[in-house]
């Protein structure tokens, strides 16, 4: 009723606990906010628990056509099998602080409303901010990746602080096809992506699922220009960062680290010419699992491409024995603060109170390590919301929530991301 009704301006509160949901929230496409007025959908600041909408396996989870919406601190699960968590479909939205897990298939996807929807209809100018994406997975392993923005998406698109991990299939996953041609450019930045293409048994034990990419950043050789920044992958069942047949991806001060293929690949299928763009990418391998091949790169530059503009001395790619850049300057492991997966991922990664994703010193570069070269994590704080008094609690006066970045109680946890309790 509430999505149906609310008005520009106007805040939609969901105090904690577990809504069982048995139908679609859709959010119409002209049920919308303004420029100077948009419409909020948050979590109460001051419960004690997270709003989860457990859509229980009956039915897709969000549909977002509407435009001008503020989703903040709320979870969505349970999704139906080949249905998404969170599709948005509208323009000019922020998801900030959003988990999406165990859903049947992504998490969180950009794209279309409706099939007959032309391009002026595509989604356009969406911010997906500190959202989590995990342990999402459709009956086949086949489709269901953290994030999406694929298919069918206009420009502006960007993810910021996001973090997928134990993803059926790709943890991003920006797919163009030749039937709907190219779609707008993404920006991925400041995001980290690990163990996709795996998913969780019922004992917590990794089963082998998808394709396994962390960042896809493509398809079928159709130009997008697509830009991955100040990002981290590792641990992938496939490739860290994979260009997926796109000609032209730009990739900054990021780092790929023991990916079971390619920890970098740079390629296209059918365009004539390449113009991919790379600088500050930090590339390592050391692992001692036998199901992680020491491999090289993939490089397959075509035609018009300037080799210098992905093979510089800015870069340390992995060669198959070691990581050197252009001019043969070897990086090493102690680069790194620390290189302990298993404890990074038994809750090591974590947010800051502020949402910004901290690693723990996994993976975060030394003093040894040149400026500009591999990523260190940073971000764009989650808004800090304040509730009327007389909205959700009347005998509330306090109006003086907007210091020392604290978003509540309700703020994302600690994941131990191999705990499926």
């Amino acid at each position: 009723t509430a999505v149906k009704s609310v008005a520009p301006g106007q805040m939609i509160v969901l105090k904690g606990g577990t809504y069982a949901l048995d139908r679609t929230v859709t959010i119409d496409r002209g049920v919308s906010g303004t420029t100077d007025a948009r419409i909020y959908m948050i979590a109460d600041p001051d419960s004690t628990s997270r709003p989860v909408l457990n859509f229980q396996r009956k039915c897709a989870g969000m549909i977002l056509a509407g435009d001008y919406w503020y989703f903040q601190g709320f979870d969505v699960t349970g999704s139906a099998n080949s249905l998404k968590g969170i599709q948005v479909s509208g323009s000019h939205n922020t998801l900030d602080d959003i988990m999406a897990y165990r859903n049947g298939n992504t998490g969180i996807q950009i794209s279309r409303y409706k099939s007959t929807d032309g391009r002026s209809d595509w989604p356009s100018y969406n911010l997906i901010l500190n959202c989590t994406s995990y342990l999402n997975a459709d009956a086949g392993y086949e489709d269901a990746d953290g994030f999406a923005a694929k298919l069918t998406i206009g420009e502006g698109n960007v993810f910021d602080g996001c973090i997928a991990a134990y993803n059926a299939d790709d943890g991003w996953d920006l797919f163009a096809k030749v039937e709907t041609g190219a779609i707008g450019q993404v920006v991925i930045q400041n995001c980290v992506a690990f163990k996709n293409g795996y998913v969780l048994d019922e004992n917590g034990q990794e089963v082998d699922a998808g394709n396994g990419n962390g960042f896809k950043m493509g398809g079928s050789s159709i130009s997008g220009q697509h830009i991955l920044r100040n990002s981290v992958s590792f641990s992938n069942k496939a490739k860290g960062i994979d260009s997926n047949s796109c000609p032209d991806i730009q990739v900054y001060a990021s780092t790929s680290y023991n990916n079971e293929s390619y920890n970098v690949a740079l390629y296209t299928n059918d365009a004539k010419n390449t113009a991919f763009t790379a600088q500050g990418i930090l590339s390592f391998k050391d692992s001692t699992n036998a199901a992680e091949e020491l491999i090289a790169e993939q490089f397959k530059p075509k035609g018009t491409q300037e080799t210098s503009a992905y093979e510089n001395a800015a870069n340390y790619y992995w060669r198959g024995e070691n990581s050197t850049n252009s001019e043969g300057i070897a990086a090493a492991a102690d680069w790194f603060r620390n290189l302990d997966m298993n404890s990074a991922i038994h809750g090591g990664i974590h947010r800051n109170a502020n949402g910004i994703i901290n690693m723990n010193g996994f993976l975060e570069v030394t003093g040894k390590v040149p400026e500009g070269v591999g990523a260190r994590m940073t971000g764009t704080p989650s808004a800090v919301f304040t509730v009327a008094a007389d909205v959700v609690n009347n005998n509330d006066d306090d109006d003086d929530d907007d210091d020392d970045d604290n978003r509540g109680s309700s703020a994302a946890p600690a994941v131990d991301w191999t705990d499926v309790s």
